[in-house]
């Protein structure tokens, strides 16, 4: 099978979105371990609450990673399902939404205990 026009524009689009959020997350998290002065994540729970605006762009981010739509990750992914689905058919694109399920779910585990926790309490499990 070769690379179809669509599924190359889909994949350029989708380093390039991935990029950005990946950078946007990581510069957020740099910038949380900075304000706590702490070196592991399970310390600087409760950081969304000193943080707020920095805490937002994180959620944004994550969620935007995740594919979550009017997001550009769901952009991007969504123009790799197609391009997906035009050159091997549907039995392709099947596993695609399952995997999105679990990844929101624990960005949102994660969030509530980087907002609502008090610093240095681990999280159960």
């Amino acid at each position: 099978m070769t690379m179809s026009p669509l599924g190359l524009k889909a994949g350029l689009a989708h380093m390039v979105f991935h990029g950005v959020i990946k950078i946007c997350l990581f510069m957020c998290a740099g910038a949380f371990m900075h304000q706590a002065r702490k070196t592991y994540i399970y310390e600087i729970n409760g950081i969304g609450r000193r943080m707020p605006y920095t805490f937002t762009a994180y959620t944004l981010c994550a969620l935007s990673l995740t594919g979550i739509p009017l997001f550009c990750g769901f952009v991007s992914k969504w123009q790799l399902l197609q391009a997906t689905l035009r050159a091997a058919g549907v039995a392709a694109g099947n596993a695609v939404p399952d995997s999105r399920l679990s990844q929101i779910r624990r960005i949102f585990v994660r969030d509530v205990y980087a907002f609502h926790q008090r610093a240095g309490v681990l999280p159960d499990g």
